[in-house]
């Protein structure tokens, strides 16, 4: 399943997850920060093959750039063929960086689907638009707890105060 607004790197977290794939150095540095060139695991290209392709192709867009370049307008698709091909994908301009969420989101799509998903936005927002919230990020423990701490998000679970930081407001 794909759901519109979620980040890439939640789709790849989500489906290594579900199929047993749990070596999630992929998708983790050692500090438990998010790669932005994530490379998918070579046994999951087929499935990710099989996916509805538009979808599949907007979720990648988005989450590589918000506007398409007027010097090189069919980028995008080039890196869109890449990930079906060889499954690299860039997230970002970054090098890096720590997941945030809003749990009040989380909790609603678990509710609504049985599983959660982190979106998009919480990688460029510190502030939850729907909930007029800031967001919680993970605390940097190393990449082991980065996965603990999404997996147990992802199938409804709790977390304790140590396990994240909530900003403060802007």
């Amino acid at each position: 399943m794909i759901f519109q607004d979620e980040s890439f790197f939640s789709f790849l977290f989500r489906t290594q997850l579900i199929y047993g794939y749990l070596d999630f150095s992929n998708i983790f540095r050692m500090n438990g920060m998010v790669r932005t060139t994530i490379i998918a695991k070579e046994q999951l290209l087929p499935i990710y093959g099989r996916i509805n392709k538009k979808a599949l192709y907007l979720m990648i867009n988005r989450t590589q750039r918000e506007k398409i370049s007027l010097e090189q307008p069919y980028s995008h698709l080039e890196e869109f063929n890449r990930f079906l091909q060889q499954g690299v994908a860039v997230l970002t301009g970054s090098d890096f960086f720590f997941v945030r969420f809003c749990k009040e989101c989380l909790d609603e799509s678990y509710k609504l689907y049985g599983i959660s998903y982190f979106k998009k936005e919480w990688e460029i927002n510190l502030y939850c638009k729907r909930h007029k919230r800031t967001l919680s990020e993970m605390t940097g423990r190393g990449a082991k707890h980065s996965v603990e701490i999404m997996t147990r998000l992802i199938s409804g679970g709790t977390l304790h105060d140590s396990e994240f930081i909530i900003h403060p407001p802007p």
